[in-house]
């Protein structure tokens, strides 16, 4: 249901730029919603990912990772025996949106966690300790 305090909302953001650090999406898009709701209710985007689906039900032979999509497509590509991988993901990036993150270097993406207090990070490694073991990430990214 859609209120009109959602409306205004919307309309008022759509009407300004902007510049929010990782700090405050943090705070706002995970861990308020996962203190008021728990993980469940959370933004989907957001949610603990071992929440969202049964991942422990299924027997998977490969799990792919967003940071390293480039080399896991390929992957999983061959398991599927599609012939000429290398080319088909050459004319697949022709059809390619631009990326605004293309540029950030390891560097500059550790640099963004700087901001974050040690408070804040043990509060995302609780809400997302299944995820972290279930997919082989460090806790100390930063």
């Amino acid at each position: 249901m859609v209120t009109v305090l959602d409306l205004n909302l919307t309309m008022e953001i759509e009407a300004r730029t902007y510049n929010i650090d990782l700090f405050s999406v943090l705070k706002y898009c995970v861990i308020e919603q996962y203190e008021n709701g728990g993980a469940i209710a959370m933004e989907p985007h957001y949610r603990p990912q071992s929440i969202s689906g049964a991942f422990c039900d299924l027997g998977y032979s490969f799990i792919g990772k967003t940071e390293t999509y480039g080399e896991d497509i390929k992957v999983v590509l061959q398991q599927y025996n599609v012939k000429d991988v290398p080319a088909l993901i050459a004319e697949a990036k022709q059809f390619r949106k631009p990326n605004e993150k293309k540029n950030i270097t390891l560097s500059s993406y550790l640099d963004r966690w700087k901001s974050v207090d040690q408070e804040t990070i043990m509060k995302l490694q609780k809400i997302y300790s299944v995820d972290i073991e279930m997919f082989g990430y460090p806790r100390q990214p930063y």
